[in-house]
Protein backbone atom coordinates (compact mmCIF):
# COMPACT_ATOMS: atom_id res chain seq x y z
CA UNK A 1 0.00 0.00 0.00
CA UNK A 2 1.21 3.50 -1.07
CA UNK A 3 -0.08 6.82 0.52
CA UNK A 4 0.28 10.20 -0.52
CA UNK A 5 -0.71 13.50 1.14
CA UNK A 6 -2.42 15.71 -1.53
CA UNK A 7 -3.99 19.21 -1.07
CA UNK A 8 -7.37 17.91 -0.58
CA UNK A 9 -7.27 14.36 -0.08
CA UNK A 10 -4.80 11.06 0.87
CA UNK A 11 -4.56 9.11 -2.23
CA UNK A 12 -4.26 5.25 -1.54
CA UNK A 13 -2.88 3.00 -3.22
CA UNK A 14 -2.72 -0.48 -3.29
CA UNK A 15 -3.51 -4.25 -5.07
CA UNK A 16 -3.31 -1.77 -8.62
CA UNK A 17 -6.37 0.75 -7.58
CA UNK A 18 -6.15 4.22 -6.43
CA UNK A 19 -8.43 5.81 -4.14
CA UNK A 20 -9.08 9.17 -3.16
CA UNK A 21 -10.51 9.78 0.63
CA UNK A 22 -11.02 13.35 1.34
CA UNK A 23 -9.80 15.33 4.56
CA UNK A 24 -13.25 16.66 4.76
CA UNK A 25 -14.90 13.20 4.65
CA UNK A 26 -13.06 11.49 7.64
CA UNK A 27 -14.77 11.92 10.24
CA UNK A 28 -12.95 10.34 13.17
CA UNK A 29 -9.03 9.42 13.48
CA UNK A 30 -7.59 6.60 16.49
CA UNK A 31 -3.94 6.77 17.10
CA UNK A 32 -2.82 3.62 19.65
CA UNK A 33 0.07 1.62 20.56
CA UNK A 34 -0.40 -1.70 18.98
CA UNK A 35 2.62 -4.48 19.88
CA UNK A 36 2.47 -7.35 18.44
CA UNK A 37 4.08 -10.78 18.97
CA UNK A 38 7.46 -10.10 16.23
CA UNK A 39 7.25 -6.12 16.70
CA UNK A 40 6.92 -4.49 20.42
CA UNK A 41 6.81 -0.95 18.89
CA UNK A 42 4.03 -1.12 16.68
CA UNK A 43 1.60 2.05 16.66
CA UNK A 44 -1.60 2.59 14.55
CA UNK A 45 -3.29 5.32 13.18
CA UNK A 46 -7.17 4.51 11.91
CA UNK A 47 -9.03 6.58 10.00
CA UNK A 48 -13.06 7.01 9.57
CA UNK A 49 -14.35 8.79 6.38
CA UNK A 50 -18.14 7.65 5.22
CA UNK A 51 -18.34 3.59 5.12
CA UNK A 52 -14.52 3.15 4.86
CA UNK A 53 -11.81 2.66 7.42
CA UNK A 54 -8.01 2.72 6.94
CA UNK A 55 -5.30 1.62 8.87
CA UNK A 56 -1.47 3.08 8.87
CA UNK A 57 1.12 0.75 10.38
CA UNK A 58 4.47 2.15 11.87
CA UNK A 59 5.64 -1.23 10.30
CA UNK A 60 7.14 -2.37 7.07
CA UNK A 61 5.96 -5.76 6.97
CA UNK A 62 8.55 -7.42 4.31
CA UNK A 63 8.09 -10.81 4.92
CA UNK A 64 6.24 -13.39 7.10
CA UNK A 65 6.95 -11.63 10.65
CA UNK A 66 9.82 -9.92 9.21
CA UNK A 67 8.83 -6.15 10.12
CA UNK A 68 11.01 -3.26 9.62
CA UNK A 69 9.71 -0.12 11.80
CA UNK A 70 9.83 3.20 9.73
CA UNK A 71 9.14 5.32 13.02
CA UNK A 72 10.03 8.79 12.20
CA UNK A 73 8.08 8.72 8.45
CA UNK A 74 4.98 7.52 10.43
CA UNK A 75 5.21 10.06 12.88
CA UNK A 76 5.43 12.78 10.34
CA UNK A 77 3.22 11.43 7.80
CA UNK A 78 0.44 11.15 11.11
CA UNK A 79 0.97 14.53 12.49
CA UNK A 80 0.81 16.25 8.93
CA UNK A 81 -2.55 13.70 8.34
CA UNK A 82 -3.79 14.67 11.19
CA UNK A 83 -3.42 18.80 10.89
CA UNK A 84 -4.62 18.32 7.11
CA UNK A 85 -7.82 16.18 8.35
CA UNK A 86 -8.89 19.05 10.96
CA UNK A 87 -8.32 22.19 8.78
CA UNK A 88 -10.62 20.77 6.55
CA UNK A 89 -13.38 19.15 9.22
CA UNK A 90 -13.00 21.03 12.26
CA UNK A 91 -16.04 18.65 13.61
CA UNK A 92 -13.97 15.54 13.09
CA UNK A 93 -12.97 13.22 16.18
CA UNK A 94 -9.33 12.90 16.97
CA UNK A 95 -9.27 10.17 19.97
CA UNK A 96 -6.13 8.38 21.44
CA UNK A 97 -5.93 5.02 23.17
CA UNK A 98 -7.86 1.66 23.04
CA UNK A 99 -11.86 1.56 23.37
CA UNK A 100 -12.40 2.58 27.10
CA UNK A 101 -14.44 -0.96 26.97
CA UNK A 102 -11.29 -1.98 25.61
CA UNK A 103 -9.13 -0.79 28.41
CA UNK A 104 -10.96 -1.17 31.12
CA UNK A 105 -11.36 -5.37 29.78
CA UNK A 106 -7.65 -5.41 29.44
CA UNK A 107 -6.82 -3.87 32.76
CA UNK A 108 -9.48 -5.96 34.68
CA UNK A 109 -8.11 -9.08 33.16
CA UNK A 110 -4.70 -7.66 33.91
CA UNK A 111 -5.50 -7.49 37.80
CA UNK A 112 -7.17 -10.92 37.39
CA UNK A 113 -3.98 -12.47 36.11
CA UNK A 114 -1.67 -10.87 38.06
CA UNK A 115 -3.61 -11.79 41.41
CA UNK A 116 -3.88 -15.04 40.08
CA UNK A 117 0.06 -15.38 39.66
CA UNK A 118 0.52 -13.49 43.29
CA UNK A 119 -1.38 -16.49 44.56
CA UNK A 120 0.67 -19.57 42.80
CA UNK A 121 4.11 -18.05 44.30
CA UNK A 122 2.30 -17.59 47.71
CA UNK A 123 1.28 -21.58 47.41
CA UNK A 124 4.35 -22.20 45.84
CA UNK A 125 6.19 -20.75 48.90
CA UNK A 126 3.93 -22.18 51.42
CA UNK A 127 4.38 -25.46 49.56
CA UNK A 128 8.59 -24.79 49.86
CA UNK A 129 8.87 -25.14 46.19
CA UNK A 130 11.03 -22.67 45.44
CA UNK A 131 11.74 -22.91 41.21
CA UNK A 132 7.98 -22.70 41.09
CA UNK A 133 7.95 -19.70 43.23
CA UNK A 134 10.66 -17.95 40.93
CA UNK A 135 9.24 -18.96 37.95
CA UNK A 136 5.76 -17.48 38.66
CA UNK A 137 7.70 -14.19 40.00
CA UNK A 138 9.65 -13.82 36.77
CA UNK A 139 6.34 -14.37 34.95
CA UNK A 140 4.30 -12.15 37.37
CA UNK A 141 7.33 -9.92 36.38
CA UNK A 142 6.92 -9.33 32.88
CA UNK A 143 3.05 -10.11 32.78
CA UNK A 144 2.82 -6.87 34.77
CA UNK A 145 5.75 -4.92 32.33
CA UNK A 146 3.68 -5.72 29.09
CA UNK A 147 0.43 -5.02 30.49
CA UNK A 148 1.66 -1.83 32.42
CA UNK A 149 3.21 -0.64 29.13
CA UNK A 150 0.18 -1.60 26.98
CA UNK A 151 -2.08 0.48 29.42
CA UNK A 152 -0.89 3.63 30.01
CA UNK A 153 0.12 4.30 26.01
CA UNK A 154 -3.73 3.53 25.20
CA UNK A 155 -5.05 5.27 27.82
CA UNK A 156 -8.42 6.26 26.13
CA UNK A 157 -8.58 10.26 25.34
CA UNK A 158 -8.67 12.89 22.75
CA UNK A 159 -5.81 15.09 21.55
CA UNK A 160 -5.15 17.94 20.03
CA UNK A 161 -3.45 18.27 16.64
CA UNK A 162 -1.39 20.98 17.85
CA UNK A 163 0.31 18.82 20.45
CA UNK A 164 1.48 15.14 19.80
CA UNK A 165 -0.02 12.27 21.58
CA UNK A 166 2.49 10.90 24.14
CA UNK A 167 2.82 6.79 24.09
CA UNK A 168 0.68 6.54 20.79
CA UNK A 169 3.43 7.83 18.30
CA UNK A 170 7.19 6.97 17.90
CA UNK A 171 9.23 9.24 19.61
CA UNK A 172 10.59 12.13 17.50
Amino acid sequence: MTLALEPDALRVERAGRTERIPYAEVRAVVLSYRPTNTAGGAYRAKLAAGRRTLTIENLNWSGWGLAGRRDAQYRAFVLDLVARVKAANPAVILSRGAHPVRWTAILLFGLAAGLGLAAAIVVALWRGTWVAALLATLLLAAFTWQTHALLARNRPGVFDPAAAPGGVLPEA
